[in-house]
């Protein structure tokens, strides 16, 4: 399986076929705009496993393919590209507004952005780490004993449902990102009292997804890297201090690229 879900190249080829495709277009997500859950989707690590951005090339679908705005380097637009559209959708969908008080639950990868974004939406937001040494980090994020409207999770594994719940106003929304394939246990009833309310996220849509760029690029949304060269030693070298929980915060694979002349 070819590694990597985040990824930004130069388009060298483009097929016959090309026209602005959409995945089936028959079903009820994908008329809402919501192809990331339709039914016949096919995402990374399912499905064409030798298709990665671990790679000098690849074949993709023209309706994931996006433009980049001039103003991002590529090693800054890659991680917006799931890390970013993540965050941005998971707003999106919990309708978040400028009054609303946010708090980010995990400054990592997807933390750091979530952050960013809603502080630019205008809205106060509220960083919760376990990590005292990613303070800094969190500005403009601050501590506060208010409750948030939304409260999003961003961290590498389930929270204590029992404590977070805690943080989160009457009426309002938890919005889980966290990948961890473990059952979901919390207090019912605290649920029910408060009528809170709790929704999962994927990524962002292809319309979304375009939105997302364009708002980073007009309000200056960068992630915070650390790039390693497209080398096996040094990619050995990223995947170690991932593990360790070290990378600050989203690490990049970068190789040089060549401009070549090539026709289909």
């Amino acid at each position: 399986m070819v590694l990597g879900h985040e990824g930004v190249g130069v388009v060298k080829a483009i097929g016959k076929s090309v026209k602005g495709m959409n995945i089936c277009m028959t079903c009820c997500e994908c008329e809402r705009g919501e192809q990331l859950y339709c039914s016949q989707r096919q995402l990374y690590g399912e499905m064409h496993l030798d298709q990665g951005s671990l790679a000098s090339h690849a074949v993709w679908n023209e309706a994931f393919l996006f433009l980049v705005p001039d103003s991002f380097p590529s090693a800054e637009a890659a991680p917006l590209m799931c890390a970013g559209a993540a965050v941005y959708s998971a707003l999106n969908g919990a309708r978040v507004r400028w009054s609303d008080r946010v708090g980010v639950l995990g400054v990592g990868g997807l933390g750091h952005l979530a952050i960013q974004f809603a502080a630019k939406m205008g809205c106060q937001v509220v960083a919760l780490s376990h990590t005292r040494n990613k303070e800094a980090d969190a500005i403009p994020g601050r501590i506060s004993p208010e409750p948030v409207d939304c409260l999003l999770l961003t961290g590498a594994q389930q929270p204590d449902w029992g404590k977070i719940i805690t943080l989160v106003r009457r009426g309002g929304v938890i919005v889980a990102m966290t990948v961890d394939p473990g059952s979901l246990r919390m207090p019912y009833m605290d649920l029910v009292m408060n009528a809170i309310s709790i929704r999962g996220s994927l990524s962002a849509p292809p319309a979304l997804h375009r939105e997302m760029l364009q708002f980073a690029s007009f309000h200056k949304v960068k992630p915070l890297i650390e790039t390693f060269t497209f080398m096996e030693q040094r990619i050995n070298d990223a995947m170690e201090k991932l593990r360790q929980g070290k990378m600050r915060y989203r690490g990049v694979i970068a190789c040089e690229y060549k401009p070549e002349t090539t026709q289909v």
